[in-house]
């Protein structure tokens, strides 16, 4: 796990159609997300929130972290969609 892939995991639940529990949370008070070095990230949020934290974790959240390299290959799902086609082969490197 990388930096990029937290902050792509974030950037992706914080977007407009993504629709997730704590999704509305991430999205109503991210303002933007700084790699900071290759394993640390920032999050800039808009107001103090001790809840985001437990937005990943494993009790509360429904957050898992997304590998920025899978999707940057096989691509996201189309909004709203509960079925998509992905492109596999990309998966047997």
């Amino acid at each position: 796990m990388t930096a990029d892939d937290l902050k792509f995991t974030v950037e992706h639940y914080a977007r407009p159609t993504t629709q997730c529990t704590q999704c509305g949370a991430v999205r109503s008070n991210l303002d933007h997300v700084e790699v900071v070095d290759h394993h640390t990230i920032r999050l800039h949020l808009k107001q103090p929130d001790a809840n985001i934290p437990a937005a990943f974790g494993p009790l509360e959240g429904d957050l898992q972290i997304l590998p920025k390299h899978h999707f940057d290959t096989v691509g996201l799902p189309p909004a709203h969609s509960r079925y998509w086609t992905a492109n596999i082969s990309s998966w047997h490197a």
